[in-house]
């Protein structure tokens, strides 16, 4: 059975048997059917969003303002195929942002009037624009279009939060692929995995993405090398955040830059066939995750129901005061075990020291004999202009092991909070067996999907390295040395060493700060997933618990469905 089987018989289950989906979910399933896929551009301001878009979707008419140099776009805009250029604005029918009418179309629309509506510079005025505005659709008659809904949206960076709530991170959930655009000089930052490990790859949000360096030669100065490093680091990143299915590409938009994609139609085929293979099962399984929490929840209800059937209104009142004596009582056990689990990590934290002073004395002393070894101070004068990146690259590849190894201590801690959890769950699963007859619950899933993704952000350390290669430079400028005084080698040699010297002790806080940042977040997306852990079968339980008796009355009618239900989760 392919997976659009499994959805629409599981759609028609939950409706033969008189239950009802969310109607957003509904639209989705429907849209299986010629589907227009909807596409995510996302990325901080100013990484190249809007000139990606006018280039390999606008092409003969760029619309999309690019380069402003400030935080301007408040709007989200689709950009679609239409057989004539046209612009609609749709502004919101209310308060409440549920429904949306067109305000105003402009045929033939012109970048200024694109900007009209979707931009401003005055954070007020974005902000209520904002409010107001739904969104706009650009339309244009241009064949890399059919079948896609091209999403522009604000940066991941704005200040303005409420304006990101009310675009950015409301557009995400709506689509089927992102791309998300970064910048081409320098690796993925906080915010960029931040969207990777929650917004956009959490269970009821997108599957599929593409990662795009963008390398603009006019402003970036990487030489073929240093872009090979940013790749790899990128890859690396990714790797450790358990997302190494997604892929990465660099590209710029001057062909005189041979060893990335350079050529708009290669960089349009490319994200063409990753659209095409990508979309249609992206879409399926974020539907068929939101589906999957509607059976579980519909299940729960169900047997709730069977285990109330023909008991009194005293006896249900018994019944519903157990759950919450049961839940409140997980809850204690579970704060227990993740307060073991908090203090069993941050043990690990003087090992991760000594392993990182290490890592840092031993890049920094390969570095300085390496650079003892060149005979004249032209050749060390080449080593020092690329002294940040040789020893950025050599600690990144040093820390990534440390990484490594702290993500396998961590999940080896993670696998032992796991067991505390399920002992803290045994009263609560025996309690909704036995009483309830639910016998595979959402709280069994408590919190170990979530956990299990954990990152240690420590590939993008931002190392104090230039400030070194400044000292010695200027020192080199200022003096006229002849290669050939040792006297002068030796005080060249003098001053890097101590340079080095007192680098390594920021060097190695700062990594460490970077550890004890990915330590921190990990608790805090741990603490999350625990106090909500199965906030979606609880209501469930409680909404069946709270129902007439005559709703649980017809027992053939309810073991029916819940056979019919089952099967479809499992198909799912």
């Amino acid at each position: 059975m392919s997976k659009q089987e499994a959805i629409r018989n599981a759609a028609r289950a939950v409706k033969a048997h008189g239950l009802t989906l969310p109607v957003d979910l509904e639209k989705q399933i429907a849209g299986l059917e010629n589907p227009q896929y909807r596409v995510a551009v996302v990325g901080e301001y100013q990484v190249g969003k809007s000139t990606l878009i006018n280039r390999v979707f606008l092409g003969d008419k760029p619309l999309l303002s690019e380069g402003r140099g400030l935080c301007t776009t408040a709007v989200a805009t689709d950009i679609e195929y239409a057989s004539s250029p046209i612009l609609e604005v749709y502004d919101w029918t209310d308060t409440s942002r549920t429904g949306e009418t067109l305000a105003k179309t402009i045929p033939n629309p012109t970048e200024d009037d694109v900007n009209d509506v979707t931009v401003s510079s005055a954070m007020e005025t974005r902000a209520e624009l904002a409010k107001k505005r739904a969104r706009v659709a650009v339309k244009v008659p241009n064949e890399a279009l059919r079948g896609f809904t091209v999403v522009d949206t604000p940066g991941l960076d704005d200040p303005n939060q409420e304006l990101l709530l009310d675009t950015t991170w409301r557009i995400i959930p709506t689509a089927d692929v992102a791309l998300l655009v970064v910048r081409g000089d320098k690796t993925l930052g906080d915010r960029e995995r931040g969207l990777l490990r929650k917004e956009i790859m959490g269970r009821n949000g997108i599957s599929r993405l593409m990662v795009l360096a963008s390398f603009n030669p006019k402003t970036m100065n990487q030489d073929q090398e240093e872009r090979k490093d940013i790749l790899r680091t990128i890859k690396a990143d990714l790797t450790n955040m358990g997302r190494d299915n997604i892929p990465v590409e660099m590209y710029c938009f001057d062909s005189s830059v041979e060893d990335i994609m350079s050529d708009v139609a290669e960089i349009r085929m490319t994200i063409r066939q990753f659209l095409a293979d990508n979309a249609l099962p992206g879409r399926e399984e974020k539907i068929a995750n939101l589906l999957r929490v509607e059976l579980e929840k519909d299940l729960a209800g169900i047997a709730t129901k069977l285990a109330t059937a023909g008991k009194s209104d005293a006896e249900r009142a018994a019944l519903a005061a157990r759950v919450e004596t049961e839940v409140a009582r997980f809850k204690e056990q579970a704060e227990l075990a993740f307060e073991r689990f908090q203090d069993e990590v941050s043990a690990l934290n003087d090992d991760i020291k000594r392993d990182v002073n290490l890592a840092v004395d031993a890049v920094f002393d390969k570095f300085y004999a390496e650079f003892s070894e060149k005979e004249d101070v032209d050749a060390m004068k080449k080593v020092l202009e690329r002294a940040s990146t040789t020893l950025r690259s050599d600690l990144q590849d040093k820390v990534s092991i440390i990484a490594l190894k702290l993500k396998s201590d961590v999940n080896r801690l993670i696998d032992r909070y796991a067991k505390n959890m399920d002992e803290c769950r045994k009263p609560w699963n025996v309690f909704i067996s036995d009483e309830l007859k639910i016998e595979k619950p959402i709280a069994a899933k408590v919190p170990t999907l979530v956990i299990k993704a954990i990152e240690v952000a420590l590939l993008n350390v931002i190392l104090p390295f230039g400030w070194i290669t400044a000292i010695i430079a200027k020192m080199l400028l200022g003096e006229n040395f002849s290669p050939a005084e040792w006297g002068v080698k030796k005080l060249i040699l003098s001053q890097v060493k101590k340079g080095l010297e007192e680098a390594k002790p920021n060097v190695s806080t700062q990594v460490m700060k970077q550890v004890n940042d990915g330590i921190e977040k990990t608790f805090v997306d741990v603490k999350a997933a625990m106090e909500v852990y199965n906030k979606a079968q609880v209501e469930a339980i409680r909404s069946a618990l709270a129902a007439s008796p005559a709703e649980s009355a017809d027992r053939a009618a309810l073991e029916s469905a819940k056979a019919d239900l089952e099967s479809a989760l499992a198909a799912l």
